[in-house]
């Protein structure tokens, strides 16, 4: 079984994206949402400029589509873009608890009231939305366990699917956990839930709530060795100290990380499979795990699996990319230039 396993591994065809078939020259902080239109013009969502706008990635034109404010049309602040069935999207504001509807055509249509308590994180082909549910706090500590449930905008109510794991209790509080493999979740077009376990790399998918389909993922795992924690504290300091500088957080000495910060970490044995926020279902009923990889390696890998749960393929981008979204035939990647700016740069998605 192990020597099965590991032909499949090698013979897995990995792709290198290296030629964008668009470059736009806007450039961004933080793109936490990304639809593109049926005319091939994309939305895109800038967190930490509050900023939401309409890009053209073949003439670089930008259109700011609306602006921070309670009014009908307006958001306060700018979290996850949702694709609209037959074109468009939701602009979810977390701040203000509704959506904001944006047309095909880009224009914009009055708020949304988003029922209490709900955390966005999905949609499917039908347009029906998927969100977490906190379960109770108990002793002061966050549930593990959240629960699963499915809303079609407009309506007040939900239907209840699942329960899933979070691993808020190495998420949040002491000690401090440090690259503790938290699971993640995806919505397909179908509106089937896959659940992914980082520990172990297993796939499971969900219909309704009933699990449908389970399988192991072919990987090796990466010991936390000495010198994987030497560079992950490293790694964390300077981005910390980077925050800082930015006026992202408070400090007792500006353009320093605040005192023992590192005091008391626990360390899992091996790192763990994916990272759980750059996980994604693309536009070909794949789904996209960006891959932990040595500390030397600094290329950013992603594992391509289908809707069952087998890796099909690999994918490598340049040092500094990141997956931002994808369209028609395409994957969008988050670069950054020479002068450390965000841009996106439009790739065919591979044929695996």
């Amino acid at each position: 079984m192990f020597l099965l396993a590991l032909v499949l591994f090698q013979q897995v065809p990995t792709v290198r994206l290296d030629r964008p078939t668009a470059a736009p020259k806007e450039s961004f902080t933080e793109i936490t949402g990304l639809v593109e239109l049926p005319d091939g013009r994309l939305l895109v969502a800038d967190q930490s400029e509050h900023r939401l706008v309409r890009l053209d990635p073949r003439s670089s034109e930008v259109t700011p589509l609306s602006h921070q404010g309670a009014g009908p049309r307006e958001f306060r602040a700018v979290s996850h873009l949702f694709p609209r069935p037959g074109g468009g999207a939701w602009l979810t504001d977390f701040a203000q608890r509704r959506l904001l509807p944006i047309n095909a055509d880009g224009s914009l249509a009055d708020v949304v009231a988003v029922p209490p308590s709900l955390l966005l994180a999905a949609v499917d082909a039908s347009g029906r939305i998927y969100a977490d549910l906190f379960g109770k706090f108990a002793n002061g500590k966050a549930p593990d366990s959240m629960t699963v449930v499915r809303w079609t905008p407009p309506a007040s109510g939900y239907d209840t699917l699942m329960l899933r794991n979070a691993n808020w209790s190495t998420r949040t509080g002491r000690p401090r956990h440090a690259l503790a493999p938290y699971d993640a979740s995806v919505v397909l077009a179908s509106g089937d839930v896959v659940t992914l376990d980082a520990a172990h790399y297993r796939f499971e998918r969900w219909h309704d709530g009933t699990r449908i389909a389970s399988a192991m993922v072919p990987w090796t795992p990466i010991p936390m060795t000495a010198e994987e924690k030497r560079a992950y504290i490293a790694a964390e300091s300077a981005q910390k100290s980077r925050s800082f500088r930015n006026g992202k957080a408070g400090s007792t000495a500006p353009g320093a990380p605040p005192p023992n910060w590192l005091d008391g970490i626990v360390w899992p044995t091996n790192k763990p499979a994916f990272v759980d926020d750059d996980v994604y279902a693309s536009s070909d009923a794949r789904i996209w795990l960006r891959r932990y990889t040595a500390f030397t390696d600094s290329t950013p890998r992603y594992d391509v699996l289908d809707d069952a749960g087998r890796l099909v393929g690999r994918v490598t981008l340049r040092t500094s990319g990141k997956v931002v979204g994808f369209g028609k035939g395409v994957v969008y990647i988050g670069e950054r230039n020479d002068d450390d700016e965000l841009q996106i740069r439009r790739y065919p998605l591979p044929a695996f």
